[in-house]
């Protein structure tokens, strides 16, 4: 099989929006653009059993903050501000429409 060399360059820059924070999801849009979720607080995405087998958890006793940020033309935006959310995010998509 051959191998192939990609090459990436950096769209936007992100440390200054985690550098306090986790990232903890970020996908790409039909549009070329990048949806990032960036926890606020300390994660709490794990439980473990007695064995030590790690499984995520769903649901948090304690909510979590989330910052949601997209690119648009290699700038960063602030979306949306999610306070004391429940269930752990594992995912980011931006959906469009009316």
């Amino acid at each position: 099989m051959e191998e192939v060399e990609l090459a990436f360059q950096q769209k936007v820059d992100i440390s200054e929006a985690i550098a306090t924070s986790e990232l903890v999801a970020f996908n790409c849009t039909c549009d070329r653009e990048i949806i990032l979720a960036i926890a606020t607080k300390p994660l709490n995405y794990r439980r473990y059993n007695k064995s030590g087998a790690s499984f995520a958890k769903v649901k948090t006793k304690t909510g979590q903050d989330y910052r949601i940020f997209y690119t648009v033309d290699d700038t960063l935006i602030n979306l949306a501000n999610i306070k004391n959310e429940p269930f752990n995010i594992h995912e980011a998509q931006f959906l469009t429409g009316n």
